[in-house]
């Protein structure tokens, strides 16, 4: 008589969690959360925007009133810039870009990089330009972001640009434009970002020197790309027939629908080289925007991944997701604070792999045992 745990019985329990397993690796990804803001003394709020393929965050927190710019890596966060320059992204190398906020004007007022230590202005393209902002770098440093067209930044006008470390070269608009925008750029050297005019808004990607419109969703309707990765895969949000907006993505041309979590919005702020997707969207309960990730299609509230007490009420927030799928933005805290936070996988991928692997090993070693046990 076999016992319980005979090897026969083992292989068979081992192949059959083997399919559990892998059924809920395709579908669903847990994670841990760490409350970046709480590791400052004092602080009273925060957002993650930011983070590069070695897991290194940035993003920004507020002591006394005042804003400071973050890098978060091995467990340890420390100030960087001066205050009130906020990071936006991070490359490989560490190298930092964001923006240097005047509070009293409509929109962010100069550019920086901050590489290695060395705080660099990005100033004014000579002539008319007046002023800049940094929206993205990738691994050779190029930076991606724009030129402000007047002085005065209300109403401004501004046009798209490339910063290559030691001016600006703008990038135009689609045909009939007045204005463009960049907002994120892969390691190909293709930008993505909106050109517009007062009353319309269109999608663009521009890549070898040529810019192309992207799609809508509805004739006329306005298209925001937030994100781009090496595949050449955009993440962003355009307008539905509703007037509202959904978070998409663009691939050959073509725009997807994401959707929402049941209420009326959605964005799309960040995506990986796999094509999963992150940002935010509505749940049906009261419209509360959750944060989300997109995976194959399927969006998922990310509030539902997680594991063990997060000490956040929800994550409203996603901003960016590595190709390690570790994920940074911020959430709501019981007491209606907004702090950062970065998610990392539980079990880590590489867990996962040597998991599912090990398991038909098991069933392999039970079969190879029983045999020889009858040929005894």
């Amino acid at each position: 008589m076999n016992s319980p745990l005979s090897f026969g019985s083992l292989a068979r329990k081992a192949t059959a969690c083997g399919a559990v397993l892998l059924a809920s690796a395709a579908h669903a990804q847990f994670y841990s959360v760490t409350d970046l803001t709480a590791l400052v003394a004092n602080s009273e709020g925060g957002s993650a925007s930011g983070i590069n393929a070695n897991g290194a965050v940035v993003g920004n927190y507020s002591v006394g009133g005042v804003t400071q710019g973050f890098v978060y890596q091995g467990g340890v966060i420390q100030a960087v810039g001066p205050a009130g320059a906020l990071p936006s992204k991070i490359n490989l190398s560490g190298q930092i870009v964001g923006n240097i906020y005047d509070f009293s004007q409509p929109v962010p007022t100069q550019g920086y990089l901050l590489n290695g230590g060395t705080f660099t202005n990005l100033s004014m393209q000579p002539g008319a330009q007046k002023g800049t902002y940094a929206a993205d770098i990738n691994n050779a440093g190029l930076v991606s972001g724009g030129v402000y067209t007047q002085a005065n930044l209300s109403g401004v006008h501004y046009l798209a640009g490339l910063y290559n470390g030691t001016s600006w070269t703008t990038i135009g608009t689609l045909k009939g434009d007045t204005d463009s925008a960049a907002a994120a750029m892969n390691n190909l050297g293709e930008v993505v970002g909106y050109s517009a005019t007062i009353s319309t808004q269109r999608g663009f990607i521009y890549s070898g020197g040529v810019m192309s419109q992207l799609e809508s969703l509805i004739p006329q309707g306005a298209a925001t790309p937030s994100a781009i990765n090496d595949a050449g895969m955009v993440a962003g949000s355009a307008e539905v027939s509703t007037g509202g907006q959904h978070a998409v993505y663009w691939e050959g041309g073509t725009i997807h629908d994401l959707g929402t979590l049941g209420g009326t919005g959605s964005i799309a702020n960040g995506i990986n080289l796999a094509g999963d997707i992150v940002g935010d969207a509505d749940i049906l309960a009261g419209n509360q925007g959750h944060a989300f990730i997109d995976r194959a299609g399927v969006m998922l509230d990310l509030n539902s991944l997680l594991v063990g007490p997060s000490g956040f009420s929800y994550l409203q927030e996603a901003f960016a997701i590595n190709d390690a799928g570790m994920i940074v933005g911020d959430g709501v805290m019981a007491d209606g604070s907004v702090h950062a936070f970065l998610l990392s996988p539980v079990p880590e991928p590489s867990q996962w792999a040597m998991l599912l692997v090990s398991i038909p090993l098991v069933g392999v070693v039970a079969t190879r045992r029983r045999k020889i046990a009858n040929q005894r």
